[in-house]
């Protein structure tokens, strides 16, 4: 049936999207046969016809018998100028879905920032100054479209980065992570996005038989003493500029966000983005 709708899908561009759960396709498999038609239309850009918008209802009409009697989805194009502007498309249509749990929201908010920061900006959004400017900039930019904060974002674009590390090792973990078919915590994401390929599938297999993640590692979860030692000596610092410190000193050794280090390089020693889980 896909051929008969003649449409391309790229791979790279259906990854940006979040992964569904067998409930969700289900859902909207019955919703289309209660129907007896597609309520929304598919989305294209390009002279190839690619797609940007509605590959999971492509999938149910490629699923769909051949003797049925649901017409396909209407097709319809839309003009941006160039990949970029289509990615960054697709992340803030998927971003104004109702109903996104704070995970998959977060996990688009991130790809956002980071396929932002690649470019010169979206042409489509010129009136957020600062989609594609340096980092800091592009995260502000980011917030006021997306009502969250800056520090927020840039937390969101290490997240996403993690989740697309352990995708580049195993498609099937990331999908079902981000589909909650498999359920690991976001600092457990965050920590096993930071590791080796190898090793990354060391720790799925882990979480698949109820392990800890970093069971048999080198690495183990908490065990990043480095990043400690400058969440310290930003603590320190906080303490001594403010009076007061950016986090309890008691909970020093839980795992740190990666960003802590480069945080404290980048001398943002009061930067929210340090952070103790």
């Amino acid at each position: 049936a896909p051929h008969q709708v003649g449409l391309a899908v790229d791979e790279d561009l259906a990854g940006l999207l979040p992964a569904h759960s067998k409930k969700e396709e289900a859902d909207l498999k019955a919703a289309v046969l209660a129907d007896g038609r597609f309520t929304d239309p598919l989305i294209v850009w390009g002279p190839e016809h690619i797609l940007v918008d509605g590959h999971r209802r492509m999938e149910v009409w490629a699923a769909l018998p051949d003797d049925t009697k649901i017409s396909p989805p209407r097709v319809e194009t839309i003009d941006l100028p160039d990949l970029d502007a289509v990615k960054r498309w697709m992340l803030l249509r998927q971003l104004g879905r109702r109903n996104l749990n704070p995970k998959t929201a977060s996990a688009l908010r991130g790809r956002l920032y980071n396929e932002s920061k690649k470019s010169s900006g979206n042409p489509q959004f010129r009136h957020n100054e600062g989609i594609g400017k340096p980092p800091g900039r592009t995260a502000s930019a980011i917030a006021k479209i997306t009502g969250v904060s800056a520090s927020t974002i840039e937390r969101d674009g290490e997240y996403a980065a993690a989740l697309d590390a352990i995708g580049r090792v195993n498609a099937k973990a990331k999908a079902d992570i981000e589909s909650g078919t498999m359920t690991v915590h976001k600092k457990d994401v965050l920590g096993i996005g930071q590791l080796a390929a190898a090793d990354i599938g060391t720790a799925l297999k882990n979480i698949r038989q109820g392990k800890p993640w970093g069971a048999g590692l080198d690495r183990e979860p908490g065990d990043d003493t480095e990043a400690e030692e400058a969440a310290r000596q930003a603590n320190a610092q906080a303490r001594k500029d403010n009076g007061k410190p950016i986090f309890d000193d008691r909970k020093m050794d839980g795992v740190f966000n990666a960003v802590t280090k480069a945080a404290v390089e980048a001398g943002q020693l009061l930067d929210a983005r340090v952070k103790v889980f």
